[in-house]
């Protein structure tokens, strides 16, 4: 993918994919389907089949869709919607037909309602491991590619075929059952993306070796959230009951002047989501994707805090600095860096920031919270 200097390339992404009979090249993404995720539409179904009414409508707005294989796909639908956000419309599916959605990467996945959830959490697993492994190794399980099979299609074939085109072994394919599956047309997705789409439709995942070579299917683990700790403010019991209402279904607990939140990645987007503006919240206001983004950029004796500054809001990201207790650590922003990236994540960018600072960074969601680093006792 060809990489631009980072102030022309700095893009929200938010992509939905379907097994519907539409090229990979006509499906929206990027800007353009951020932008048709909150324009209204009417959908009119009356015991409509549900597979042949999600192709249809996947057809009809050039957004792709993917359906489970443990739902039924004859299942009658009955169903309006007048006017409303199609992001909206998407969630009205799901609940007309008990069903969860949610967007995994490039994919408007439907499945059921208990394990839905659970996806998005797992792909994010999997690329933080990704993340930690030598670099050639990382960059493959982030390349972007189409993923497309015929009707019967096994699904085991299709992780053989991930495998051969990737140069990658993979361990336990016996854990996929026979199976026969309709044909697929999805948008470019990363490695990680692809190969969690097959296995957890079978309540599999996978574990990688150390090199990144090799890759075992496993069993999803019991519990899928993610620990996360919030400053809890003046009032975090206050703070904590705010959390409750937000993530009825997350584990939350105060401690100290912290609330720990134990969630799913959906969770915690929403809890670091800010307050949506007059009117309600958009499509619009989504958190930036930057799954599929690379940058190119040189600093050269820059001081950090500007740096930061002028880094978030080209990256539409909310900058948390709170620059008094970082001088009190004993940490100068005027402390001038020099670094320079290609082809890097955004990660891979924001680390070679402060790499050479007494500085450490956390990116959930929209914010960017940067703090000095604890000094060892």
């Amino acid at each position: 993918m060809k990489t631009r200097p980072i102030t022309l390339v700095i893009l929200q992404l938010a992509v939905v994919g379907f097994a519907a009979a539409c090229a990979a090249g006509e499906w929206l993404t990027g800007p353009e389907l951020i932008e048709r995720l909150s324009d209204p539409v009417d959908l009119v179904w009356s015991e409509n089949p549900l597979r042949d009414a999600l192709a249809a409508f996947a057809r009809v707005h050039n957004v792709a869709v993917l359906l489970d294989r443990r739902v039924d796909p004859g299942r009658k639908m009955t169903l309006s919607v007048k006017q409303s956000p199609l992001s909206e419309a998407l969630a009205a599916v799901a609940m007309s037909g008990e069903l969860g959605v949610t967007l995994a990467g490039p994919v408007a996945y439907f499945g059921p309602a208990g394990a839905t959830p659970k996806l998005r959490t797992l792909i994010f697993l999997r690329e933080e491991e990704a993340r930690k492994m030598p670099p050639a190794a990382a960059k493959m399980f982030f390349r972007e590619r189409p993923l497309a099979w015929n009707d019967f299609a096994q699904p085991r074939e299709i992780l053989q075929r991930l495998g051969r085109e990737n140069r990658l072994t993979i361990v336990g394919l016996e854990r996929i059952p026979y199976d026969l599956w309709a044909a697929a047309d999805l948008p470019p997705m990363t490695l990680v993306e692809r190969l969690s789409l097959v296995a957890f439709q079978y309540d599999l995942t996978f574990s990688y070796s150390a090199n990144g070579r090799r890759i075992e299917l496993v069993p999803l683990p019991p519990d899928v959230r993610l620990p996360r700790s919030y400053p809890g403010g003046k009032k975090p019991e206050e703070t904590a009951k705010r959390f409750a209402e937000l993530a009825p279904q997350a584990e939350i607990e105060v401690a100290g002047d912290a609330v720990l939140v134990k969630a799913m990645l959906e969770d915690h987007e929403r809890l670091e989501a800010p307050p949506p503006p007059a009117g309600g919240a958009t499509a619009k206001n989504a958190a930036p994707d930057f799954s599929r983004k690379r940058f190119d950029l040189s600093v050269i004796e820059k001081p950090i805090g500007p740096v930061l500054k002028q880094l978030a809001e080209h990256l539409g990201l909310q900058l948390q600095m709170d620059e008094s207790a970082i001088e009190r650590a004993g940490v100068s922003l005027d402390q001038r860096v020099s670094f320079k990236v290609e082809d890097a994540t955004i990660d891979e960018l924001l680390q070679a920031a402060i790499e050479k600072t007494p500085l450490t960074y956390r990116r959930q969601g929209t914010i960017l919270k940067v703090e000095a680093l604890k000094k060892k006792d």
